[in-house]
């Protein structure tokens, strides 16, 4: 049984079997002692995703869909204002205001956003204290003067188990 060990950003923990007549069928199992992990499609954040409380267990039957997980966050101090310009979901650069924060080091991870449009990005480089780039596009567009958090996680590990069923069965009634 594979395990998914979350983080804030999306990973998948499903891919969901394609083909006629299969009919994908997956048990997901948070066994993380205190953490509530989040499960739902690739945009998945605490805020859009189905919350798996610790030692909790669903079956999901019918499962037709790739499934994603990320880890529960909450934002900590503000170290940014976004710069000039509205980022559209799909963006990997991004220019801060000016003087808005010392080099963030590569692998760190922050918020922008607010409501279901916050994310979690991770830091791939951080040539200035203005300009950084992401490891991952992001999820939503975001407002030229979104604020940028340092980020509070707490991973999670994920059992999945997946597997298929059989189609239902229609039974006919033998004459007597």
């Amino acid at each position: 049984m594979p395990i998914v060990n979350t983080t804030p950003l999306p990973v998948v923990a499903f891919v969901s079997p394609t083909g006629a007549g299969v009919n994908p069928v997956c048990i997901l199992k948070n066994e993380s002692p205190s953490a509530i992990l989040f499960v739902g499609l690739s945009a998945c954040t605490p805020n859009t995703g189905l919350p798996l409380p610790p030692n909790t267990r669903i079956q999901l039957a019918g499962a037709g869909q790739n499934l994603y997980a990320c880890s529960n966050w909450s934002a900590g101090t503000a170290s940014a204002t976004a710069g000039t310009g509205a980022a559209t979901a799909g963006t990997t650069s991004w220019t801060v205001a000016s003087g808005g924060m010392p080099n963030i080091p590569a692998g760190t991870y922050f918020l922008i956003g607010s409501g279901t449009g916050q994310e979690a990005l991770s830091v791939a480089t951080s040539a200035s204290t203005t300009t950084l780039t992401t490891t991952t596009a992001s999820l939503f567009d975001h407002a030229a003067s979104a604020v940028l958090h340092a980020l509070v996680t707490t991973p999670g590990t994920l059992r999945v188990e997946r597997g298929t069923s059989l189609p239902p069965v229609v039974s006919a009634a033998f004459p007597v």
